[in-house]
């Protein structure tokens, strides 16, 4: 089983990588009866031991739907995580659990509207 020592450094961050870590995300609205969670994760899988980048989300409370792992290198792997957590937060969605604070270090502006 692969352990969850760090990876090596990237230039963009500041410490290692971490090969395993999560990050859950939450949307209420009782107004309009939207309850949803998403989370985004790089954890080992059956034919990716080393880890894969796997997506889940739906209504809190009910199945949770599973995206098709992608495995991806540590570095490439947190990239991609903070563009889609910037996403969901300018959508309304709230940190619930992060394991890795670092991972969240460029989403510090992404509650402001977009200019477009």
């Amino acid at each position: 089983m692969p352990s969850s020592a760090p990876c090596s450094v990237s230039s963009s961050l500041s410490r290692p990588v971490p090969r395993h870590w999560s990050l859950r995300l939450q949307r209420i609205e009782p107004v309009r009866n939207r309850r949803r969670h998403w989370s985004i994760a790089r954890e080992p899988t059956l034919f990716h031991p080393d880890g894969a980048l796997v997506r889940r989300w739906g209504r809190i409370g009910t199945w949770t739907r599973t995206g098709i792992p992608v495995p991806l290198a540590p570095e490439p792997a947190v990239r991609t995580a903070r563009r889609l957590v910037r996403a969901k937060l300018r959508r309304g969605y709230a940190v619930t659990f992060c394991s890795w604070p670092e991972l969240l270090a460029e989403a510090d502006d992404a509650w402001k509207p977009r200019s477009d």
